[in-house]
């Protein structure tokens, strides 16, 4: 699992993750953008780069779910 607790732009969230996870860029890019879309992540664009990325309400109930369905 990666952990990054700092506020990071998404490109900067790719590099990391594609050294870490040994994935392509594309890959990443491709994942990320189906999140925002759904609702689970939000980061910036064109017009507002260096947005940090976050996750949103919805990803953060998704998350805290997960995390306790691993406690178990």
């Amino acid at each position: 699992m990666v952990t990054i607790a700092e506020e990071i732009s998404v490109s900067r969230l790719v590099r990391i993750l594609e050294k870490n996870l040994s994935c392509s860029q594309t890959a990443l890019w491709s994942n990320l953008r189906q999140l925002k879309r759904v609702g689970i992540l939000n980061y910036g664009d064109a017009k507002t780069k260096g947005t940090p990325v976050v996750l949103t309400k919805v990803g953060k109930m998704i998350s805290k779910y997960l995390e306790e369905k691993n406690e178990c």
